[in-house]
């Protein structure tokens, strides 16, 4: 079983390939998409598993501290369109 937290009231137990980066790692591969060239975009403990997998790895502005700590990029909070930001960052780094 994984366990993991999306907020710091509720608890998620699940099979252990119920997981984000499992789930992001086998559609990658399916699409022959390389893990270097994967972007995930995370704010809680239920996102580690990506953080894990995926070379571009962006926390919102309002994520949990550990999570930042484990990005390459913070963006703004998800109130502040922190997304678009950071999508609209990568595009513009990869077509330069």
């Amino acid at each position: 079983m994984a366990i993991s937290a999306s907020a710091a009231d509720n608890i998620e137990i699940t099979h252990v390939q119920a997981q984000k980066g499992l789930a992001v790692k086998a559609w990658a591969t399916q699409h022959g998409i390389d893990m270097n060239e994967v972007m995930v975009i995370g704010d809680s403990f239920n996102d580690i598993s990506m953080f894990e997998i995926a070379k571009y790895r962006i926390a919102m502005g309002n994520a949990e501290p550990e999570i930042k700590d484990l990005s390459s990029f913070i963006t703004k909070r998800n109130d502040e369109d922190g997304v678009a930001l950071a999508i609209r960052k990568m595009l513009a780094e990869t077509n330069q």
